[in-house]
């Protein structure tokens, strides 16, 4: 586990699904019987495809995506509440791989 996601784990654990939502706002939502996955993503993308006059064809610019997945489970009032945080981040800079700087849109927590 990633030092972001424990530190959004110490955060959000226990929290509610209406918690999630209300902070994050609505997410793609996916229900796997007895737990439910609430996924944010952001992504960044600036790349563009540039030619030479003498053929040459090359990208440049920057692609950074992170998706955080809330994993919620039923407490034993039946109220879904986050039980893990799982993190992806893909970049096409390698320095755009640390967490908090790809996922800086998704940084909210409960009480800001």
């Amino acid at each position: 586990m990633r030092d972001f996601e424990w530190k959004m784990l110490q955060v959000w654990q226990a929290k509610s699904e209406d918690d999630v939502v209300a902070k994050m706002g609505r997410p793609h939502f996916t229900n796997t019987g007895n737990l439910r996955l609430l996924t944010y993503s952001h992504e960044f993308d600036n790349r563009v495809t540039v030619g030479s006059s003498t053929g040459e064809v090359w990208e440049e610019g920057l692609y950074t995506n992170c998706d955080v997945e809330f994993v919620t489970i039923a407490d034993s009032k039946g109220i879904f509440r986050v039980a893990d945080i799982l993190l992806s981040v893909d970049s096409s800079n390698i320095m755009a791989t640390n967490s908090r700087d790809a996922c800086g849109p998704l940084l909210n927590t409960p009480g800001r």
